[in-house]
């Protein structure tokens, strides 16, 4: 009777060992798959990584490009306003020179005045020439004229001599 109750005893405990194996047997293949999907996420987060790294490289090419262009944009910068001053200086010349323009406009204008200040002078000295002239070739109209009569007076005077001899001769 004993003998029976241990085998009964030990084919429950057999049982319960073959259970437990089953459950370990489970419990084993859970944890190859959960160690499959674990070198599953790890292939995926080194990706993520990878991409990560790809995209910083990107980010600082595209950070060297901005600097790039920033140093293009900061020169080109210098270049305007170095021409805005070269601007700035050619229109101040410009004024200046409107000004020496103006100034020697002013001066044409001036002499041309004196010139035909001068004209007219010339003009009226010409004027007083011409009748100067006039007066001078009157006066001698007149002294031709003078002269003719002194002439006549003289002839005169040499026929009145010559009478008073014939009457001195006459008296004597």
């Amino acid at each position: 009777g004993m003998m029976t109750r241990a085998y009964g005893i030990m084919t429950r405990a057999y049982g319960m060992m073959t259970r437990a194996y089953g459950m370990m047997t489970r419990a084993y293949g859970m944890m190859t798959r959960a160690y499959g999907i674990m070198t599953r996420a790890y292939g995926m987060m080194t990706r993520a990584y990878g991409m990560m790294t790809r995209a910083y490289g990107m980010m600082t090419r595209a950070y060297g490009m901005m600097t790039r262009a920033y140093g293009k944009m900061t020169r080109a910068y210098g270049i305007m306003t170095r021409a805005y001053g070269m601007m700035t200086r050619a229109y101040g010349i410009m004024i200046r020179a409107y000004g020496m323009m103006t100034r020697a406009y002013g001066m044409m204008t001036r002499a041309y005045g004196i010139m035909t200040r001068a004209y007219g002078m010339m003009t009226r000295a010409y004027g007083m020439m011409t009748r100067a002239y006039g007066m001078m070739t009157r006066a001698y109209g007149m002294m031709t004229r003078a002269y003719g009569i002194m002439t006549r007076a003289y002839g005169k005077m040499i026929r009145a001599y010559g009478m008073m001899t014939r009457a001195y001769g006459i008296m004597t």
